[in-house]
């Protein structure tokens, strides 16, 4: 009887903890099928390799649907932090590349692109301006300040006081919108900024500049490299606003995680579970010890 105290719990506590270290074993091995003489034995193989597929449909679907759904996705791309960073980066990598002003143009405005993307769109601007040249009368009225202030630097401010500035200004306006008409439709004034800005300043001047961007970005202030990120990162953001939707739908998160999932190989995916469950899964283990030798001793108290 006294041997029985001892030996009966420890038995219970033994096949306790064995059948619950077993149990967790269980859950990954075997990785494959058992067949013994063409007969497969049962519970082979493992819960998770057998169930692998489905347990990769039930997570991707969870967050697929919950925690990276379109509208998570979309709210990520375009919160202030994922544009500040994007822009952030995009600065630090351009300033401290050394490639020159040069390389950067060549690559990024190719030959006589800017010809094309002038010649397309010169006319409906010309347009544009045609229809709405008396839409703004304070731009208008600060067009003439501007006018005013440029004859009196030019021929003073005695000369310029005999000079009728409203009279030269609606002058100058007509042969503006004149010139506009008459270019616009022959293509005159595309050909002209071509001219300008094509030819002789990006294919002239820019193409051939061999200082890196670093150099330009020093010659600014402190409050004028504030300003440049600042309007950088309310178009990176604006931009994010615009795609997000059609990239956070064009992105199958739920199909994603499946294949990823999948795609792990069963000892990995042990790896995987074990650490963020092992201690809970030795935890089972151990209560399943502890249960066994509660188990063992209840014959000593049932049999008095």
């Amino acid at each position: 009887m006294n041997s029985d105290i001892i030996l009966l719990p420890l038995l219970g506590a033994l096949i306790g903890y064995f059948t619950n270290w077993l149990a967790v074993k269980m859950l990954f091995r075997p990785r494959g099928e058992v067949r013994v003489f063409g007969v497969k034995l049962p519970f082979t193989p493992g819960i998770i390799p057998k169930e692998r597929g489905r347990l990769a449909e039930k997570v991707a679907e969870v967050v697929g649907s919950r925690l990276l759904n379109g509208e998570v996705l979309a709210a990520a791309l375009t919160g202030d932090k994922a544009a500040g960073g994007l822009a952030e980066r995009v600065f630090s990598n351009v300033i401290e590349s050394r490639a020159t002003v040069g390389d950067t143009a060549r690559k990024f405005i190719p030959k006589g692109a800017a010809g094309r993307l002038i010649e397309g769109n010169i006319p409906r601007l010309a347009e544009f301006l045609l229809e709405n040249k008396d839409a703004n009368p304070e731009l208008e009225e600060r067009l003439k300040a501007a006018l005013s202030r440029l004859i009196d630097a030019s021929v003073g401010g005695i000369a310029g006081a005999f000079i009728n500035k409203d009279k030269a200004y609606y002058g100058i306006k007509a042969a503006v919108f004149d010139y506009l008409e008459r270019g616009a439709a022959t293509g005159d004034l595309s050909a002209k900024i071509t001219e300008i800005i094509g030819e002789n300043f990006i294919e002239k001047k820019l193409y051939e500049d061999e200082r890196t961007i670093g150099e330009y970005w020093g010659k600014f202030s402190e409050s004028q490299r504030a300003g440049m990120k600042k309007a950088f990162s309310g178009a990176v953001s604006a931009a994010l606003k615009t795609a997000a939707p059609i990239i956070a739908d064009a992105i199958d998160v739920r199909e994603l995680t499946k294949e990823q999932i999948n795609a792990l190989d069963i000892e990995t995916a042990e790896k995987l579970i074990l650490s963020v469950t092992k201690k809970e899964l030795s935890a089972i283990t151990y209560l399943g010890g502890i249960l066994g030798g509660v188990i063992g001793l209840l014959p000593l108290f049932i049999g008095r």
